[in-house]
């Protein structure tokens, strides 16, 4: 789907999507802030950051009218520079100088993604070996409900045991006991058990991390998003896919568009690691559609699995924080597109803000 396709499906998205008074309170304040600030990864073909760029090497535009940018900050893995990535004044001390990265491995035991599930799990665990001593991990499982194996930690230890072990466990909950920042401290057991699909999951979860300060990643170990269908008359919640069979498309749940929205708040983006095996199924479009509208990307690791990890671990280098002034436009979700000036590369971006 292309960006500017991409960017006019999310808005109708959001358009229709429930909001909680809880959702209205968070999205009223935010009409209060006077700057609205964009979590950018910039790569070349093999996915490496591209670094030293500065404000004349973007171009942002909102709604199709370019707006200035006000900063162009370049946030490296290195704990000196990570503190800063928060860009916000009032941010509390508190905030991790290391990255925040989330382990979300959907579990299924059907034939076509259990050996691909069992291998990124290996996969997972030896990366945390390329982590610096400042990066904390949480571990969630999302099978018939959602649920915390291990909250943000930096011992390796412990997260390879969730990773291993703690993902099959049937009932594992971390209580987050010494953990800083808690993941379990923002989200309940409770919420965790009603979240049945996927989305309603990912809606959970992005409300939790919206408690936590700064950028976060969403690792999703999965095999799928949404629900494939067949018919003659369309949804205004379906994404239409090009294939052979022209009435062919992919339904969500009526909460994915108010679950992009969460993540986005909480500035968290989903890199979506597909364990399905085979050359292509039905719902990897509802996985790339999450990556895309988070600002994250999409990649199988059916045939190269260590490929893939290599790639995330390039990606997740360090990023550009892109900050510039909310134009004046009625509340709601506008579009964002964010172009590179003069330069080769691909750009990795949330494509709205609300506000």
């Amino acid at each position: 789907m292309s960006p500017p396709l991409l960017a006019g499906t999310l808005l109708a998205l959001l358009a229709v999507s429930e909001r909680t008074p809880d959702q209205d309170r968070r999205f009223s304040e935010r009409v209060d802030v006077e700057r609205v600030v964009v979590d950018a990864r910039v790569v070349d073909p093999a996915g490496s950051p591209i670094r030293g760029l500065g404000p004349s090497d973007f171009r942002v535009r909102v709604d199709g009218a370019e707006v200035p940018l006000e900063s162009v900050q370049w946030i490296s893995a290195t704990a000196a520079s990570r503190r800063e990535a928060a860009a916000e004044p009032s941010a509390p001390p508190s905030v991790p100088q290391g990255r925040l990265l989330v382990f979300l491995f959907q579990k299924s035991f059907e034939h076509t993604r259990l050996g691909g599930f069992v291998r990124m799990q290996v996969k997972a665990a030896h990366f945390l070996e390329t982590l610096t001593p400042e990066d904390r991990v949480a571990v969630l499982v999302h099978d018939t409900h959602l649920r915390l194996c291990q909250d943000f930690t930096g011992d390796h230890d412990a997260l390879r045991e969730a990773i291993e072990h703690g993902v099959l466990a049937l009932d594992r909950w971390d209580s987050g006991a010494g953990s800083t920042p808690s993941l379990a401290a923002q989200l309940s057991r409770e919420a965790g058990r009603r979240a049945a699909s996927l989305e309603h999951g990912m809606l959970v979860l992005g409300r939790a991390l919206n408690g936590i300060p700064g950028p976060k990643t969403v690792v999703l170990f999965g095999w799928g998003l949404g629900r494939f269908s067949a018919s003659e008359k369309g949804d205004p919640r379906e994404v239409n896919r090009s294939s052979a069979r022209s009435l062919e498309s992919v339904s969500y749940d009526r909460r994915f568009a108010a679950a992009v929205a969460a993540l986005a708040e909480a500035r968290a983006s989903v890199i979506a690691l597909d364990v399905t095996s085979g050359e292509g199924h039905s719902l990897e479009s509802g996985l790339m559609d999450l990556a895309a509208w988070t600002g994250g990307y999409y990649s199988s690791t059916d045939v190269f699995p260590e490929r893939a990890m290599k790639v995330l671990g390039r990606v997740l280098a360090g990023h550009y924080v892109l900050s510039f002034e909310k134009p004046s436009l009625p509340a709601g979700a506008h579009r964002i597109e964010v172009e590179l000036v003069g330069r080769k590369g691909s750009i990795m971006a949330r494509p709205f803000y609300v506000g």
